[in-house]
């Protein structure tokens, strides 16, 4: 007690030092990746949803940006992921743009999609909750590690599919989830949806690491949709 007293711990409760990080660094991407973005707005503010897909044409080829725009038809097609997304937020919500890009091949200018409002909008029920709640869908690989995880931040809950903070009524969310497994059919080739890292960890420094998404599940507790620091979020 003493020792305690003196800000001295006793060595039979010394702290044991945290096991080194085993997990290795995602592997750099050697193809393109493709980022899809959704811009919306709900009662004037902005909304950001954010998709990565890799691609099957070698980095920094100018087939990049012949295929932005194919990337975009297969995003927003019938029955796939944008009209998936559309689904889990309320009508409140719509949509202003679609950007896809090469986040590791800056050159490539990005393909923007202005979108009708009066089309593009949430199919779920009205009204929804403030702007800074969102439902919470977790991307998970089978690679260790902050850089093998991820989320999607739904914004729009319609306030029916909820109550005390939790998701009421996944089966909108549930089936969101699952399509985002999916390859995305450009032309012959499936690009396959990863989790992507600008720089990796501190403990692992990667540039442009991807590691291929292994399931998306629905988080029931309601989360936040605002970002934590510039650049970094759903």
């Amino acid at each position: 007690m003493a020792d305690m007293l003196n800000g001295v711990r006793p060595a039979a409760q010394a702290v044991t030092p945290r096991a080194g990080r085993t997990n290795p660094a995602p592997a750099p991407a050697l193809n393109n990746v493709y980022r899809v973005k959704i811009l919306g707005r709900l009662r004037e503010q902005l909304t950001v949803t954010t998709f990565h897909y890799l691609g099957d044409k070698a980095v920094n080829t100018p087939q990049a940006i012949v295929d932005f725009p194919a990337v975009y038809d297969a995003f927003v097609a019938v029955g796939g992921t944008l009209q998936a997304f559309e689904s889990c937020v309320s009508v409140d919500w719509t949509g202003e743009s679609i950007v896809v890009d090469s986040p590791n091949n800056p050159a490539a200018a990005p393909y923007v999609r202005v979108q009708d409002p009066a089309i593009v909008k949430g199919t779920g029920p009205t009204p929804c909750l403030p702007n800074q709640m969102a439902a919470s869908l977790i991307k998970r690989t089978q690679h260790g590690g902050q850089c093998g995880r991820g989320r999607f931040a739904i914004p729009a809950v319609p306030t029916v599919w909820q109550a005390e903070s939790r998701v009421t009524v996944p089966g909108q969310y549930n089936a969101f989830a699952a399509l985002c497994l999916n390859n995305l059919q450009v032309g012959a080739a499936g690009f396959v949806p990863v989790v992507y890292s600008a720089d990796g960890s501190a403990a692992h420094p990667v540039e442009h690491g991807v590691t291929a998404l292994h399931s998306v599940t629905l988080n029931p507790i309601l989360a936040t949709s605002r970002r934590r620091k510039i650049g970094v979020g759903a």
